[in-house]
């Protein structure tokens, strides 16, 4: 916008005009598009809502990505774990981290168990043989406590664990083939050989 020809001092029609009035219509009349935007908002805003107006001018003149925008916005809006539940779905949705990571990190910002499986690998020579490696977080850690599943270390809680959950579903699956007396007697085996294991935390 090229500058007015007459200074806005000068222009008979705003002389009456004070305070807020005043500075509204001098900027609308020196002024257009993004400056004029900014200086009004700075004129009848304060605080956050002229922050969030200022984000929202910034979007308007693509002066920031819609990325950027999004992420101060939650910044600006929410707080606490709404707001961390939020800036893990940004980074999700702009694709910086994977879905696995997000599932991980919003169950550990709400404070929920969680575990999955990282890598499953599987002996060449021996299709029945094989390794599980798996990821958790504190939760899950605590919550398996509360069961029982203890260990020196966190991954020994999660081996203990692991070891009665497969041993569950092998039991199960043996219903099919045994009669339950049959099970019964197997899982005390198997319980019994647990229990004669020999104690590695010391």
């Amino acid at each position: 916008m090229s500058k007015p020809l007459v200074p806005f001092a000068l222009v008979p029609g705003y002389w009456g005009l004070k305070g807020k009035s005043k500075a509204r219509a001098k900027a609308e009349y020196e002024l257009e598009g993004y400056e004029l935007d900014v200086a009004l908002a700075n004129i009848n805003l304060e605080d956050k809502e002229l922050s969030v107006k200022l984000l929202d001018i910034e979007k308007k003149y693509d002066k920031i990505s819609e990325r950027v925008y999004e992420t101060a916005m939650v910044a600006l809006v929410k707080t606490g774990v709404d707001q961390q539940l939020d800036l893990n779905y940004l980074d999700f949705k702009y694709k910086d981290i994977t879905e696995k990571e997000f599932d991980k990190r919003r169950a550990t910002i709400s404070n929920e168990p969680w575990v999955d499986i990282v890598n499953l690998s599987l002996d060449k020579t021996n299709v029945a043989q094989g390794a599980m490696e798996l990821d958790w977080n504190e939760a899950f850690i605590e919550y398996i406590g509360k069961a029982g599943y203890t260990g020196a270390t966190p991954e020994e809680a999660v081996d203990s664990w692991l070891v009665e959950v497969c041993k569950n579903l092998a039991l199960e699956e043996l219903k099919n083939y045994m009669t339950p007396d049959e099970v019964e007697e197997f899982g005390e085996h198997v319980r019994s050989r647990q229990s004669k294991k020999p104690d590695m935390t010391n």
